[in-house]
């Protein structure tokens, strides 16, 4: 089996992460996609304090948003284990639960830049085929000079999709609610 691997906030869930996760999925000719929603990012430890949504409810709306795709799953791993999420725990764990099959994570070209703060970011690299969706392209120009020197010595390089423009994140969803639109 190929497994994809959509991590996030999910502080809301929006139609723009659907969207990405059909494209990977389709893109990547995944068997499934994995959403799996962290329960507190290392690099947004402050904002978790004030998160606008409990994490029962991200994981209610989650899988409500996904519901109607049958390559969709959740994996409420990193919210039942709580605390900070590191993306390698995530990782080890499928890996010890999917022993035989191929897995594919999909970060932003934003979170491209700042790979190498990741924990055991070397390890998770050997792991997981790494697959980078686009961002405006200022972002994309330093994430690609970032990444060729990041991955110059690991085997497996990372894949670049070139996924449709979508003018929506959760921020702007979060500003919304807060103005009452």
């Amino acid at each position: 089996m190929k497994i994809g691997i959509m991590g996030g906030t999910f502080n809301p869930i929006h139609n723009a992460h659907i969207a990405m996760a059909e494209y990977f999925t389709k893109s990547m000719s995944l068997t499934t996609c994995l959403f799996v929603p962290c329960s507190i990012s290392p690099f947004k430890i402050e904002e978790a304090k004030n998160a606008l949504i409990s994490d029962e409810w991200r994981l209610l709306l989650v899988a409500a948003a996904i519901e109607e795709y049958p390559q969709f799953q959740l994996f409420d791993f990193e919210i039942t284990r709580g605390g900070v999420s590191y993306t390698i725990s995530t990782i080890n764990e499928l890996v010890r639960k999917y022993p035989e099959d191929e897995l594919f994570l999909l970060i932003g070209a934003d979170q491209a830049i700042a790979f190498k703060k990741w924990k055991y970011w070397f390890e998770i690299a050997r792991l997981v085929q790494i697959c980078i969706v686009s961002r405006p392209e200022d972002i994309n120009a330093l994430a690609k000079e970032t990444t060729n020197d990041i991955f110059r010595n690991i085997d497996k390089k990372p894949i670049w999709l070139q996924t449709p423009k979508i003018d929506i994140t959760s921020t702007l969803v979060r500003k919304a609610l807060a103005q009452g639109d």
